[in-house]
């Protein structure tokens, strides 16, 4: 997130700073209470759905997903493989088929998510 610069001739705009403030509360209200930001979610969900061919093929090289997930967010690859890939996996969404060669694939419950709203509803069932 980036500080509104402030201008030694004009100052920086009132509704500039609040937005800057109201990102900067938000983001450690997530950190202190441990909640899933939605637009993280939904964009992992877009790669490994783009990975398994829309669940239809197992996920390979689930590395790469995260980090192109980790790059359009900037959270870090860490951030997004234990929170959010565990997250999936304990809920059932995602399950590992195999270590040599890794692989992972949607179960039949992740199957079912297709929408936005589908996700959304099971951050909030869960959370």
């Amino acid at each position: 997130m980036n500080k509104p610069k402030k201008s030694w001739l004009f100052g920086i705009s009132e509704t500039k700073y609040q937005t800057f403030m109201n990102e900067t509360y938000e983001l450690i209200d997530e950190l202190e209470t441990g909640r899933l930001r939605l637009d993280i979610m939904k964009r992992l969900f877009k790669e490994l759905w783009l990975h398994s061919d829309n669940c239809a093929e197992p996920i390979e090289h689930i590395w790469f997903s995260i980090s192109e997930v980790a790059k359009s967010t900037n959270e870090s690859r860490e951030e997004i493989r234990t929170r959010y890939l565990n997250f999936l996996i304990e809920n059932g969404i995602v399950e590992l088929v195999s270590w040599e060669p890794l692989k992972h694939r949607f179960t039949e419950l992740g199957k079912k998510i297709k929408t936005e709203s589908d996700i959304e509803n099971l951050i909030k069932n869960v959370a």
